[in-house]
Parts: structure tokens; C-alpha cells; sequence
């Protein structure tokens, strides 16, 4: 018996979904059933548990109450979210497969709901249980900052060696992520914890809607309890990786999520701050030279550090959060 087979048959015993489709996608498998329903199969990890993913559907209920979608993994017919395949030798888990296209952060419609639904998401997530909490919990931000420095520090002779126009960029690098570690050694980070994607990419957020736009979210493996900066960091990097961004754009996308997420006095000055971090450069570059450095990787490299040169401009000309 073929997987595809085995993974229909536990379908049909475990769900009660009878699939006339199998797409096979980068790192999961798209289901169409009989009904018009679609699902998305994904392979379990070691980090995926039934505690972690009943916690996860009290998030999913949660943001489900203002309107906010995100693909939690569903229960089986036994009452738990982990499955295996018949062979025994995978674990995986069933999850919707939500409509939608990948947000496009150069429309600025798009863009702007997607700070206010992260907003929402930061809001709504300070108000759970204890036990959510200690379920979700994540590694510091702090820690996560130092580890891309090392990391970025390894990295980047091999880097300037096979693309030496990134020379011209290596004091603004890091200088740049000097600046905000310094920061952190004189003033840890402080504030609420609350529920964070961790991984805000354009392909994990789905925009749909016409005359009222509705984001959703996906791909939650990373998902947990953070300070939101993270969230925020990253979702500026990717607005301005994938658009021209003007002067005013980084403070208006900002001002919307304050607006759901109201930020006090000092968490406005560490966003400030912390938005001097070449958070996306740092991983285009790791990721460049893990692979070995491959021919079809220069450009985009190359693109990361042309959008971080236009970062740092936009950065030296307003302060984004003030408002």
C-alpha cells in the first residue's frame, strides 16, 4: 500500500472525510474531499503534542471570537489531533485548509490589515490561562537576537567572499545589530508576554475579502508566547523586502497596529530601536551560506542588502513610532 493510500484510508476511519484529491505541495499535502471540504495534511515534528495543539485550538476559539481564522490542527474521531499512518512509521495531523492568497505587503490595503490583525492577535492573546502560557512558551527574544548575530557573524566572511559587493555593507550590518544587542545589555526587554506567529512571512498570512478585508493565518509551528516585538520586526522586514516603501509608511503600518495594540512609552522606544535589526538580511545570508553558497542565490542575497541599504535610510529619517 502506497502512503497516498494509507493517508486516504485514515481519512476516512479517523475524520470521516473521503478525499477525491491529493495534492502534493513543498512540505504538505493538500486534501479535496467529496463534500467540497478542503483540509491540509501536514507531518508531525518532535515538537508537535497533544498538549501543544489543545492549547493551540484555545488560541484558534479565542481569535475566532473577533473574526481572525488560523489553522489550527483538528481533533480525530478518538478526540486527539495526532494521527498515524497506517504503516506506523508517521505521525501527522489534519488541519483546514483556509481560503485565501498570500498577503501582497506592497498593496497597501493588504499591508495595513495585516499590522491590525497581528494587533488584534497581540491584544487577544494576553488573556489566557496560566497553563496556555507555560504550554506556548518560546525562548526569549533576546536569546533568539544573539543567536542570528553568531550566526550572521560565522556566515558572513563566506558570504563577502563569494559576493564581494556585500563588502560595502558590512559596518552598516554590524553596526546595526551592535546597536541593538548594546541596547538590550544596558535595558532588557520588558512587558507582557502575549501570543505570537514567530514566523510572519507573506506566505503565511492569507488575505480575502472584497469590500471588507479579512486576514488569516497559517503555519503556526513556530507560534507561541513572546513579546511581540518579533511579530512587528518581522512583519516590517517583509513589508519592506517585498514593496517600495516611502517615508511615512513604516510610522502609518505601525500607527494601525497600536491601534489594536496600544504600545506604552517604552515599548514605542525599544520597537524604535529594534527595528535597526537586519533581521531578514541576516537570514537570507545564513540561509545563502548554509547551502553553499549556490549561483542562484546571489540575487537574491543581493536584494536583501539593496532593501536593508533602503531600510536603514527610512529608519535615519522618521522615527516610526513616535505616533
Amino acid at each position: 500500500m502506497t502512503e497516498t493510500e494509507s493517508l486516504l484510508r485514515l481519512l476516512e476511519s479517523h475524520y470521516g472525510l473521503t478525499a477525491v484529491k491529493v495534492i502534493p505541495m513543498k512540505t504538505v499535502s493538500g486534501i479535496v474531499c467529496d463534500d467540497d471540504s478542503r483540509w491540509i495534511w501536514k507531518e508531525a515534528r518532535a515538537r508537535d503534542t497533544e498538549q501543544r495543539f489543545h492549547a493551540m485550538n484555545k488560541i484558534q476559539a479565542l481569535l475566532g471570537e473577533s473574526g481572525i481564522s488560523c489553522a489550527a490542527p483538528v481533533s480525530n474521531g478518538t478526540g486527539l489531533y495526532l494521527s498515524t499512518i497506517e504503516n506506523g512509521e508517521k505521525k501527522g495531523y489534519l488541519q483546514p485548509w483556509l481560503a485565501g492568497h498570500h498577503v501582497q505587503l506592497e498593496n497597501r490595503q493588504e499591508r495595513l490589515a495585516a499590522f491590525a490583525t497581528v494587533g488584534v492577535m497581540h491584544q487577544l492573546g494576553q488573556y489566557v490561562s496560566s497553563d496556555i502560557r507555560s504550554v506556548l512558551a518560546t525562548a526569549s527574544l533576546e536569546s533568539r537576537l544573539v543567536r542570528k548575530y553568531r550566526a550572521m557573524t560565522e556566515a558572513w566572511n563566506v558570504a563577502i567572499h563569494k559576493l564581494p559587493e556585500l563588502r560595502a555593507m558590512e559596518i552598516h550590518v554590524f553596526r546595526s545589530m551592535s546597536r541593538v544587542l548594546e541596547g538590550l545589555s544596558r535595558q532588557p526587554l520588558t512587558g507582557k508576554s502575549t501570543f505570537c506567529h514567530r514566523d510572519l512571512a507573506p506566505h503565511n498570512l492569507l488575505f480575502s475579502g472584497d469590500g471588507q478585508p479579512h486576514i488569516s493565518l497559517i503555519d503556526l509551528d513556530q507560534a507561541g508566547y513572546d513579546l511581540p516585538f518579533l511579530d512587528l520586526l518581522q512583519l516590517c522586514n517583509h513589508s519592506l523586502h517585498f514593496s517600495d516603501l516611502r517615508p511615512g509608511d513604516f510610522r502609518e503600518s505601525l500607527a494601525v497596529y497600536n491601534r489594536n495594540a496600544p504600545m506604552g512609552p517604552e515599548q514605542r522606544v525599544w520597537m524604535s530601536e529594534l527595528l535597526w535589526f537586519p533581521d531578514l538580511l541576516i537570514r537570507t545570508t545564513v540561509e545563502w551560506v548554509a547551502y553553499g553558497c549556490p549561483e542562484q542565490g546571489r540575487d537574491r542575497v543581493w536584494t536583501a542588502a539593496t532593501k536593508e541599504r533602503l531600510r536603514l535610510r527610512l529608519l535615519a529619517e522618521e522615527n516610526v513610532v513616535s505616533g
